[in-house]
């Protein structure tokens, strides 16, 4: 026996016995009382749009047939959804395209086509940055939209943008993918994006403060180092580096403070013969370098901290942008690293970005986020030959972290409590080091001196 797919009346029958016009063996041909012989599919075709969904009804031929199953598919599952074991099925679009939706029972079979389009109507639209917070008086920030679907009638140029209060923030331009606000006065506000009925909307929250002053810098235009602001670091330090510090090794030229480290031989001039204490078990140190400190100077708690320079990133060079506790000292106190530049494991040249404080068991607790150098030397071969604003926002709520804007890291402070002593060094005064060390990490046979840490200016900013 032989089945066929049949169209009645726009109908799509099928699973129906051939049975001959006249003469020959009816008893291949007769069919039992009941038995299914096909389907009728309810309605004939479907269109959908992508995200839609439909309905088909199959009943069965005849109406009273026994034993009957319903077993649906779709030919392309990739266009459609159609799966189930009722009469009634639903059939959702997935992509653009066409197929048949089919339903199955034993040997007998019946299909209808379903034709996908694309359903340009605007569902969504998403705003990058989702919010903003602590956006100084006077200051801007870019807002984008983008929509669902992404080529949808009412695209991102046709955007309108809107702010619930002009006082505090505006808007311009008010219609496009992207836009500027701008704040006015300190408070919180909306913006929002939307369609031109205002049926789609995005909304996001704004809060502004006062503009940052600056109340101190240093731009390093004087002949020489101002001991009023600075003081100079001396000796074998920490973390058992080669380097000894000394003020010499600190300079201003051509309008930039400059670190340098060389390989010389000075005398250690707390040498102890037969000591334990690294620091003073050497009778020469073979290496020097510089670093100066704020501390007892010039601390600040809360604020913007900028420092333009350029770091060495040859082997061995350790520079650093960093901050310690004015009051409290060790891991108690806090320890901020904007920079530093190490060769990651001897190999790898990567800037850290840390935050520390005291552990509960260990002497740090830390947050860290590793930025391999590639990252921006493959953007910019020739980035490290050139000068780059490293920036700390630091409020009652976050320390973010930045390289020429880009955001590095963002450490929430409310998890930064101190093991023992249960305070948060990131509410208390913190002064500022500028230090250029030797790679511990490394064997000083691979070294690369003299080498040089500029800094064009340091700046501290409150609101």
């Amino acid at each position: 026996m032989k089945t066929i797919d049949i169209l009645f009346s726009g109908l799509a029958v099928a699973g129906v016995m051939l049975l001959p016009a006249c003469g020959g063996d009816s008893s291949d041909t007769e069919i039992e009382q009941g038995q299914l012989t096909g389907f009728s599919l309810s309605p004939a075709s479907l269109s959908l749009a992508v995200g839609q969904s439909g309905t088909v009804t199959a009943t069965p031929i005849p109406a009273d047939a026994k034993g009957v199953t319903y077993q649906w598919s779709a030919e392309d599952p990739t266009v459609i959804s159609a799966t189930g074991s009722a009469a009634t099925n639903t059939v959702t679009a997935i992509k653009e395209g066409s197929t048949n939706v089919v339903v199955k029972s034993g040997a007998v079979t019946a299909k209808i086509p379903v034709i996908v389009t694309a359903d340009l109507t605007l569902k969504i639209i998403t705003v990058s940055p989702a919010s903003i917070q602590n956006l100084a008086t006077g200051e801007t920030a870019t807002l984008t939209a983008t929509t669902i679907p992404a080529d949808a009638e009412e695209g991102p140029e046709t955007l309108k943008w809107t702010s619930t209060n002009e006082a505090i923030v505006t808007v311009s331009p008010a219609v496009g993918a992207t836009t500027t606000a701008t704040a006015i006065s300190m408070g919180e506000a909306e913006i929002i994006a939307s369609n031109a009925a205002g049926t789609v909307t995005a909304r996001i929250p704004v809060s502004t403060t006062a503009k940052y002053q600056l109340v101190w810098s240093d731009e390093f235009d004087a002949a020489s180092i101002s001991s009023t602001d600075w003081n100079f670091t001396s000796r074998f330090q920490r973390n058992e580096e080669l380097q000894y510090f000394q003020k010499k090794n600190a300079s201003i030229k051509d309008g930039c403070l400059v670190l340098e480290a060389k390989k010389e031989r000075v005398l250690n001039d707390r040498y102890e013969e037969g000591s334990t204490d690294w620091k003073k078990n050497r009778e020469y140190a073979e290496y020097t370098s510089a670093e100066i400190t704020t501390k007892s100077k010039h601390s600040f708690k809360y604020g913007r901290l900028e420092v333009r320079a350029k770091i060495p990133v040859c082997y061995g060079a350790w520079p650093a942008i960093w901050l310690m506790g004015q009051d409290v000292s060790g891991a108690a106190g806090g320890e901020i690293d904007v920079l530093e530049f190490i060769h990651d494991g001897g190999v790898y040249p990567t800037m850290p970005v840390s935050l520390h404080w005291e552990g509960e068991t260990t002497t740090y607790q830390s947050h860290t986020e590793v930025w391999r150098l590639s990252h921006f030397t493959d953007k910019d071969p020739d980035w490290a030959d050139k000068f780059h604003i490293w920036r700390m926002d630091w409020d009652e709520v976050a320390i973010r972290i930045y390289l020429d804007d880009k955001l590095l890291s963002e450490t929430d402070l409310s998890t930064t409590i101190n093991g023992k002593a249960k305070t948060n060094p990131f509410h208390s005064s913190q002064y500022v080091l500028l230090t250029l060390a030797l790679d511990t990490r490394l064997s000083e046979e691979v070294y690369v001196l003299p080498m040089q840490f500029e800094i064009d200016y340091l700046r501290i900013y409150q609101r």
